[in-house]
């Protein structure tokens, strides 16, 4: 049972029978405290379900037939506005964020994600639902809330404003302010700001907001709440003007901005990010959206930045593909280091410009050169990644960095630390070298053999097997295998290429070969790989 003492129901809805058996199969939803789990084939059945079982949380893919997730959700606002709805899809694109925001969807997920980070989004529904649930309880419980402290008052009120609050919902919200501030006017102008601790900040996040909260208290703003929205944001509203007086200068909101950063630099490493001003109290979660926005585009600045809200910076986005990847790869294939540093840091430099591009794109995007990077060192033997087993590890922590430039950093120091072990090693066996280079620009030419190395470079069968397994720790035979497999398995994740057609790609016109080879080098099927 919930904590609110009724229970807590969820209503999954995505079209892929295999995302819906899994959810339900790996997440322990009773450790959740959601006592009911209703699933859904499409929008459509979604509706219905949520008209007949009334659940508390939605869990929904974006793009499914017959109603799409976003539109079988406004329709869904109509009779159950409180729910907590959460997006899934694999599709990162700003109309749809947009979309979830208009919602007040408490989170949007990418697909594929982890159980981790499916039961962490799933907590925070239901911490969320609880919330609600307390703030519509009777005149007894609310008698015994009103003796919270002030701040904890004043932090209840700042998540409240972060969606629209109704009209059912005003009076209890009405009392709330009147204690805080017993003239209170709802008019003038408002805005929000959010506040990201940053994780080698020794301060704490309750330290923070008590700092914040001693500091504006003795400010001239005619009103702020402060409310701590997850582990690592702080939300800030702060009343800008009288309720007479409308229009601010931009002037104001930046003075602001550097009043609440003088706070902060004492005390820890943050981003702060603003919203839109809006004309009303009530009004707030627009502003809150728009400073989300802003908070994104954190990723492509500097620790202890501000970033101010504007629209037309939030319209443009890089476009990061595969053939973005093409010179990098020449420049290790060739190893070019300078051409490698360079399009590292041109890339780098040219992003900072389109801060609207999505966080998950850019740092996908970074994680597979730095996975290029890994396995050309893994297959050299190397070894300029001894921190790290795995092309996992090298995506976990690129995933882990907060900004752009700490991963320009990371893959920068990863490149020096190859090309300066390689260019030690190059000079104790450079025939070794020589040959593995050769190899790298033919492995596609199903010709390619001992023989014809020997040959290439007048040198016998034996001593070419004996300095390549001395250098490398590897035969050439099974080097070019793998490199095939790398490559095979590299086309059939970023490709819809046939088997057969990958089959020649790398090297073998006997497709089951290939097939054979795959299996005993991955323990699967390519075609089951994809």
């Amino acid at each position: 049972m919930a904590k609110g003492g009724l229970p807590m129901k969820l209503l999954l809805v995505d079209d892929e029978p295999y995302t819906r058996e899994g959810i339900l199969s790996i997440i322990a939803f009773d450790k959740l405290e959601i006592d009911e789990v209703f699933s859904a084939e499409d929008g459509l059945s979604g509706l219905a379900m949520a008209k007949e079982y009334q659940p508390d949380i939605i869990l929904t893919d974006v793009r499914m037939p017959h109603l799409d997730g976003i539109s079988m959700s406004y329709q869904i606002r109509e009779f159950l506005p409180c729910c907590c709805i959460i997006f899934m899809s694999g599709f990162a694109e700003k109309d749809y964020l947009k979309s979830a925001i208009k919602l007040s969807a408490i989170n949007y997920i990418e697909k594929p994600f982890s159980p981790e980070e499916l039961e962490t989004t799933l907590q925070l529904a239901v911490t969320k639902c609880n919330q609600e649930k307390e703030q519509l309880h009777s005149s007894t419980q609310l008698s015994h809330t009103l003796n919270l402290s002030l701040p904890a008052i004043r932090n209840r009120i700042a998540l409240t404003v972060l969606r629209p609050v109704h009209d059912h919902a005003r009076a209890e919200l009405s009392t709330y302010l009147q204690l805080v501030y017993p003239s209170f006017h709802a008019g003038g102008r408002w805005i929000s700001f959010l506040i990201m601790l940053l994780p080698e900040s020794e301060y704490s996040l309750d330290s923070l907001q008590t700092l914040l909260e001693d500091r504006l208290s003795l400010s001239s703003f005619n009103y702020h709440f402060i409310g701590m929205k997850n582990e690592n944001v702080l939300v800030v509203h702060i009343g800008l003007s009288d309720p007479d007086y409308q229009d601010i200068p931009v002037s104001e909101i930046e003075n602001t901005c550097y009043t609440l950063r003088d706070i902060l630099v004492t005390a820890c490493h943050f981003i702060l990010a603003t919203g839109q001003p809006v004309s009303s109290f009530y009004d707030l979660y627009e502003s809150y959206q728009t400073a989300s926005i802003s908070l994104q585009r954190g990723f492509f600045k500097k620790k202890d930045s501000i970033i101010f809200y504007s629209k037309a910076t939030s319209e443009s986005a890089y476009l990061l593909d595969g053939t973005k990847l093409i010179p990098f790869e020449k420049a290790l294939k060739s190893h070019d280091k300078a051409a490698a540093l360079a399009w590292l840091c041109s890339l780098t430099a040219e992003l900072s410009h389109y801060s609207s591009t999505p966080v998950s794109t850019c740092k996908s995007f970074f994680a597979q050169a730095a996975i290029c990077l890994y396995e050309l060192d893994h297959m050299s033997k190397i070894n300029a990644f001894p921190d790290v087993s795995s092309p996992m590890g090298i995506q976990d922590t690129i995933w882990n960095m907060s900004f752009l430039s700490d991963i320009e950093d990371y893959i920068f120091q990863k490149l020096e630390d190859y090309f300066s072990i390689n260019d030690e090693q190059y000079t104790q066996n450079p025939i070794a070298y020589q040959i593995k280079d050769y190899i790298e620009q033919h492995y596609t030419e199903e010709s390619l053999s001992l023989t014809v190395l020997s040959e290439h470079f007048s040198i016998s069968e034996s001593y070419l097997c004996v300095i390549f397994k001395k250098t490398f720790d590897i035969t050439i035979n099974q080097y070019i295998i793998n490199l095939r497999m790398s490559k095979a398995k590299q086309y059939l994740l970023e490709s819809n290429r046939k088997i057969k057609e990958i089959s020649e790609l790398v090297g073998y016109r006997d497709c089951n070969y290939f097939i054979r080879l795959f299996k005993k080098t991955y323990h699967i099927t390519p075609s089951d790989f994809r």
